[in-house]
């Protein structure tokens, strides 16, 4: 009974992703821009909520694996998901580029390199709620 009810979990998840997914061949249509600094305020929320911080994901009712992705307070509160010491070790950026094995690379929703490279720059520059 209980591999059933985490089948169903599964599907379901996967059902929910896939009707909420604004996307272009499984991209979400979000630049962030090639020439000026990062907004964390214009580019990374709106985007990370867009991705990430969506019922039943990474938001304040459900925070998958503990991680609450609606604030800046929240995203940036330890050096695992957003690491500004050593950028490459983000989790963040690690499950955007496929190094961590995450729901959202198996298909389902993929950031594109602009999105990032977007989020990369916006860590490198120190993350700040700006």
């Amino acid at each position: 009974m209980k591999s059933l009810i985490k089948i169903i979990t599964i599907l379901s998840l996967a059902f929910l992703i896939s009707v909420c997914d604004n996307t272009n061949n499984g991209q979400i249509n979000f630049l962030f821009p090639e020439e000026e600094e990062v907004s964390y305020l214009q580019h990374v929320d709106p985007f990370l909520r867009l991705r990430c911080a969506f019922s039943p994901c990474h938001n304040p009712a459900y925070a998958s694996a503990g991680y609450d992705m609606t604030d800046w307070f929240q995203v940036t509160k330890d050096q695992v998901l957003v690491n500004t010491v050593n950028v490459e070790s983000s989790l963040l950026l690690q499950v955007m580029d496929g190094r961590n094995p995450h729901l959202v690379n198996m298909g389902l929703i993929l950031a594109n390199e602009n999105q990032i490279q977007g989020v990369r720059r916006w860590i490198e520059d120190g993350a700040e709620l700006n």
